[in-house]
């Protein structure tokens, strides 16, 4: 793992066919796409927790028992729920360490600043799940350890993501979740503020965070030096996806015949090893969903598919919070009141459409604009 990210960056032309449009200066179109899918599977999952809260979830399922609705729910929680959040603390070190290196600390520093500040006040009036805080803290973290040396960041971000998966059997329960759908918004913004200072000291919280912080400082070493333009090769791209491949179904495998499904209580070096094999799925799901549509990018097929994605990415702070205000509007009380109401598959390809509307949207947006909303506020604070 240590070679793999020392490696030296190719100096090789663009991966686009010819003739295709270059991205615009300043903009790393293969990074701003990687936001757009991670983006659509984040919104995914955060739409599932809107609709019923993980305390409600079994609850919830059991509504729905027909086949459709519940291999909908199975294939989600096995293959996508929590991976997407991988994928996005990745492309945010992946980010940091490119900003750093163009702009140095001083505008970082505003940047985590202001993105600290929207996320308190996202978190409070509108949803507990915020991101945007815990990236602006990690940010800081992440500036205190980006001069160690290579090898020891890379131990510390595999050492964490193993860690990160003893909350299966270390943590206790989290403290169950206040549902909302009957609170009025002042009441549901109290409910929020206690719940997050509650949450905040649990065992299984830090475990979750110490997953998260690796993947982010994993993006920060690809991005340092833009070590991951090394993996836009072709070659590349279908070595890692078969690496990938094979880690997810060995160890989905294994987990299956040996039994280790299930939060039944056995000896430590069974759970060690089911902590392991688990880590390795986590891992191989998260890198296929990273590299599926790095393989159409290198490839140059699909090249609008790619440019109406990566304008999407380009504005993922603007469609993050607009989702989430659209998603609090339908599910809480102080809404549409629609909580553990919609089915699974209904609610998946409703969001489908939201999708293809903000793709659409943000393709007209930057024709004319040339930034998102939010996204030029933080600009706006950041280069004062």
């Amino acid at each position: 793992m240590g070679k793999l990210i020392k490696a030296s960056v190719t100096n090789g032309t663009s991966p686009h066919e010819s003739g295709s449009s270059p991205a615009p200066p300043g903009r790393e179109e293969v990074v701003d796409l990687l936001r757009g899918v991670a983006l659509v599977g984040v919104g995914a999952a955060n739409l599932l927790v809107f609709n019923t809260s993980n305390g409600h979830f079994e609850s919830y399922a059991q509504r729905f028992p027909d086949a459709l609705n519940q291999f909908a729910l199975q294939f989600f929680m096995v293959f996508l729920k929590g991976k997407f959040y991988s994928l996005f603390a990745l492309l945010f070190g992946l980010s940091a360490a490119l900003a750093l290196q163009a702009r140095g600390v001083g505008p970082f520093l505003k940047r985590a600043a202001v993105l600290g500040v929207l996320g308190v006040l996202h978190l409070l009036l509108v949803w507990r799940g915020d991101v945007l805080l815990q990236y602006a803290l990690m940010g800081l973290l992440l500036l205190l350890i980006r001069r160690w040396p290579t090898t020891l960041q890379v131990g510390v971000a595999v050492s964490l993501f193993l860690l990160g998966f003893a909350e299966t059997w270390l943590a206790p329960p989290a403290p169950e979740p206040i549902p909302l759908p009957d609170s009025s918004y002042w009441q549901a913004v109290w409910e929020r503020s206690s719940h997050t200072f509650l949450t905040s000291w649990a065992l299984e919280d830090w475990l979750y965070q110490a997953r998260i912080f690796a993947w982010l400082l994993l993006g920060y070493l690809l991005g340092e030096g833009k070590r991951y333009e090394q993996f836009l090769r072709p070659k590349a791209v279908v070595r890692v996806l078969l690496a990938a491949g094979m880690s997810l179904l060995l160890a989905g495998v294994l987990i299956q015949v040996l039994g280790l499904r299930g939060e039944q209580g056995r000896g430590w070096e069974t759970e060690l090893l089911k902590l392991a094999l688990t880590a390795v799925f986590y891992a191989g799901n998260v890198l296929l969903l990273l590299l599926l549509p790095v393989a159409f990018y290198v490839s140059g097929v699909a090249r609008r598919v790619v440019a109406l994605l990566s304008s999407f990415g380009k504005m993922t702070l603007t469609h993050y919070l607009l989702q989430n205000l659209l998603f609090s509007w339908l599910f809480f009380g102080y809404g549409l009141g629609w909580y553990r109401q919609v089915a699974p598959v209904t609610l998946w390809v409703g969001y489908l459409v939201l999708v293809l509307v903000q793709v659409l949207a943000s393709y007209w947006w930057l024709g004319r604009f040339g930034q998102g909303p939010f996204e030029k506020l933080v600009r706006y604070f950041t280069r004062r």
